[in-house]
């Protein structure tokens, strides 16, 4: 994976994207290095999209478990990838502050969307 200070994108593999990062900031790693760190292991880009997606709301919901003492309110994020490569566009999210209609939900579950 390669990213560009200038404007976080990033290059996987055959796709080139970018990632949108809301809600909490994890700490003592920050997210946007926890998702760096998460999507270059072991070649997770090298699966089909759905694979990454799913993997990825697996890992979070994970992750998640650190911050259970928080309010509600506060254990939330939504990453938001959009780019193109085989076979084309593609926008997605991973989210635990939204159902699949975009209505707010606060779960300590991730979702794929």
């Amino acid at each position: 994976m390669m990213t560009s200070p200038t404007n976080r994108s990033a290059q996987f593999a055959r796709m080139r994207g970018f990632l949108f990062v809301t809600g909490l900031m994890m700490t003592p790693v920050r997210t946007d290095e926890w998702l760096a760190d998460f999507l270059a292991a072991n070649r997770v880009m090298d699966q089909p999209l759905p694979a990454v997606l799913d993997a990825l709301a697996k890992a979070l919901t994970g992750e998640f478990e650190r911050f259970r003492n928080l309010p509600r309110s506060q254990r939330r994020l939504s990453v938001a990838l959009a780019g193109f490569g085989p076979p084309g566009p593609f926008a997605a999210t991973v989210t635990n502050q939204e159902d699949e209609r975009g209505y707010v939900l606060v779960s300590s579950e991730f979702v794929a969307k």
